[in-house]
């Protein structure tokens, strides 16, 4: 589902699944409650080699760094 009226830049990659790999910049822009129910199967998908860039409201880099530790860098926009 893209709420957008008008489709995403060509090279920005809008997913409603997960790779098997995650690498590069992840953006986290989802409601913050769910952030428990979504992180298991996250971060078990991430390489080392992802970056978390998160605009979820009252999430600290401190929480996004424990709560997906396999991330090599965590950054709260």
């Amino acid at each position: 589902y893209n709420p957008r009226s008008k489709p995403a830049p060509a090279e920005v990659a809008l997913r409603m699944d997960l790779p098997d790999d995650i690498r590069g910049d992840v953006l986290l822009a989802f409601k913050p409650q769910v952030l428990d129910d979504v992180a298991p199967e996250l971060n078990a998908r991430l390489s080392s080699d992802a970056t978390i860039l998160s605009v979820l409201a009252g999430v600290t880099v401190r929480r996004l760094a424990r709560i997906l530790p396999a991330a090599g860098a965590h950054v709260r926009l």
